[in-house]
Parts: structure tokens; sequence; C-alpha cells
């Protein structure tokens, strides 16, 4: 096996995990749940989210100010839109916006009133934006602003500005799926795609999704590129192909393992020395690369950094042996 090959990889990686580009990000939106009897929860967001809104419809009050946190992928978009529904209008902000931007989408609130206002990565706001938004939860950003609901999105609420935080009346916090419930979102998009998928296909697509519906959805439409009625044989063919294994691990995932295994003999190795071989920033292994393969229990970070666990040793010999 050409070890180099699988370490001398780009700064920037395409993963299953990651954000999809501007034409997956349009055919996710085809296959994504617009109700909610075609929303699989996670949890019990739907009772959450019924009885945040009841409540304010019964004491004749607008909505306290919603906060969905979690990793890429799992949905904080979508209860946000069927959330918003509620609403009799609402508007879309992404925080990567400029703060000139932000503050002009906001002043739409005078227009609306009871209007919702959804603002996706609230964490990457400038200064000028963030004491925008925190003077306009309160009320105070124009004269006598009239009530409204911020709905905001983040996978790092850690960088959220304190003072916006304790605004949130609400705070729902999203996390990975079970396998189970991937397979069955898997299902519910194959029928909007025509395609006929087996319930064993379904948990081929669910075991290598990453407890990700995006990318459940995006493994569903290649496998629906070969096949419009998969057996799961086929599904494990088409995945395999792709580079995605029975661990859903993809090329770079390995590569990381077995440099770690080979190079470093398992570790433990210093988080920017790892980062250095295997040629990508630190904050890409932490963000990009850790998150899945700890949940899979082939690394683990201790003081010196980070080391194979014996089922890592035991995966890297696997895959050398394969080749």
């Amino acid at each position: 096996m050409d070890l180099k090959a699988l370490v001398g990889l780009p700064k920037k990686l395409v993963m299953a995990g990651e954000e999809a580009n501007e034409e997956e990000r349009m055919a996710e939106r085809k296959i994504r749940p617009t109700t909610w009897d075609d929303y699989v929860p996670n949890g019990n967001e739907p009772e959450v989210m019924r009885r945040w809104l009841e409540g304010a419809k019964r004491h004749e009050e607008q909505p306290d100010h919603l906060l969905i946190s979690g990793p890429p992928g799992t949905g904080k978009t979508v209860l946000s839109n069927l959330v918003a529904q509620d609403f009799n209008h609402h508007v879309k902000v992404y925080a990567g916006k400029g703060s000139s931007d932000i503050i002009s989408e906001l002043y739409t609130v005078q227009e609306h009133p009871g209007m919702a206002v959804f603002m996706d990565e609230i964490h990457a706001m400038d200064k000028i934006a963030t004491e925008s938004v925190q003077l306009a939860m309160e009320g105070n950003l124009y004269r006598r602003m009239k009530p409204w609901t911020l709905i905001g999105a983040t996978t790092k609420p850690g960088r959220i500005e304190q003072p916006i935080r304790d605004r949130f009346g609400l705070i729902q916090e999203m996390s990975y799926y079970t396998e189970d419930k991937i397979a069955l979102i898997a299902t519910k998009s194959a029928a909007k795609l025509n395609m006929e998928l087996q319930p064993l296909a379904a948990e081929e697509i669910g075991s290598r999704s990453r407890g990700v519906p995006r990318v459940a959805n995006r493994l569903l439409r290649r496998v629906r590129d070969v096949y419009d009625s998969p057996t799961p044989r086929q599904v494990d063919e088409a995945l395999v192909e792709l580079g995605i294994d029975s661990w859903g691990l993809e090329k770079a995932d390995r590569g990381l393992i077995l440099l770690m295994a080979t190079r470093f003999k398992g570790g433990p190795v210093g988080l920017k020395t790892l980062a250095g071989a295997f040629g990508t920033e630190p904050t890409t292994i932490v963000e990009v690369f850790e998150p899945y393969l700890i949940r899979k229990g082939l690394i683990d970070i201790v003081p010196r950094g980070r080391q194979l666990t014996p089922v890592g040793f035991k995966y890297a010999k696997e895959v050398l042996k394969r080749g």
C-alpha cells in the first residue's frame, strides 16, 4: 500500500462529514423534510417545540428566542425551518454576512410584527453584528422595536457571546443520530427519489453515515447513481467503490490511522506533529477527523497527544492486510 498517497493530502479535505458544495446542497434540499410528519426526530424535539409555541400562544406572548446547537448535518436547519413555518413571516440570515447585511435584515422586524429570523452559524458574527443582535434581542436596536423571535443555529455554541446566549429562552441541543434512525431517514429519502430501498440496504447506509442525516442522504444519492433498487450487497459495493468502508471511514480517515500506526507506532503523538506529518492543520484533525474516530473507538486523546486504541491497531492491521 502506498502510504504516501494516503498521507499527502491537501489542507482542505472533502470528507463525508464536511459541508457539501452548492450542487450537493441543492440536491439535499429536494429531500429535506418539510413537515413534522416527515421529520425523523433524534429525541423529543417535536414535543419541546410544540410546548414552546403553544405556551406562547396560550399566554398571548411572542415565543422566546431559540438556539439550536449541534454537529454539522444533524438537522439544525431542518428543525429551524419547521419551527419557522409557525410564524406568519420569517427571513434567513447567515452570520457569515457583513454586519451591515445583518442589521438590514433585522430592520424587517419593524415591518412584520411577530416575525421569526433564522440566523445560521450565529457564532460567526463580527463584533458590530454581535452588538446589534444583542440590542435587537433586548428590543432596543430600534426605537419601540416590535416583538420578534430569533432562531439561531450553531455548530460551536461555546463561541457565542455570553450576553447573547443568556437571551435565548430555549436551547435545543442536537446530537448524532443512531444507526437505526439514520436507516429510517434513508428510507424516507429513498421514497422521495423513487427508489426501492430494502430494510437491510437502508441499514448498510445507516451504518456508514457517521450518525449524520446529511451524509446518509448524500450516500443514498451516490448509490442511486448506479442502482434504483439496490440490494444490501449492491449498496456495499457502491460505497466501497467510493472509498467508504464498513466502518464508515474514508480514504483520508484510513490514511490518518495508518500514519499513526506506522510512523508513530500508535502514539502518543502531539497534535501539531501529527497534523504536520499528515499535511493539514491541527484544527482539521480536531474538527474533521477526531470526532468520528473517537466515537468509533479508534483513537484516544491523552496528555501527550493522540494515540491509537487496541481497536485502532486492529483496524490498521486489517487495512494493511487488504492492501
